[in-house]
């Protein structure tokens, strides 16, 4: 499987994708204020649970570092 088909094929990525999509939508539709700001809520709170999922994961492998040269 090429890295490629892996993440296209990804069910986190199309999560994340339809919660954006419907969330800015109904944002963006909302006849009211509150459903808005709830809606745009949820975005950004599935985004900052990604976030932390991806920062606990790349903690628990021992970090990040740049490489540099050969």
């Amino acid at each position: 499987m090429s890295a490629f088909e892996f993440f296209f094929s990804s069910e986190p990525l199309w999560i994340g994708v339809a919660v954006f999509v419907a969330g800015t939508a109904t944002a963006a539709f909302a006849p009211w204020r509150r459903v808005a700001v709830g809606a745009l809520a949820v975005v950004l709170l599935y985004s900052l649970w990604q976030m932390a999922r991806s920062a606990a994961a790349l903690a628990a492998v021992g970090g990040w570092s740049i490489v540099t040269g050969a």
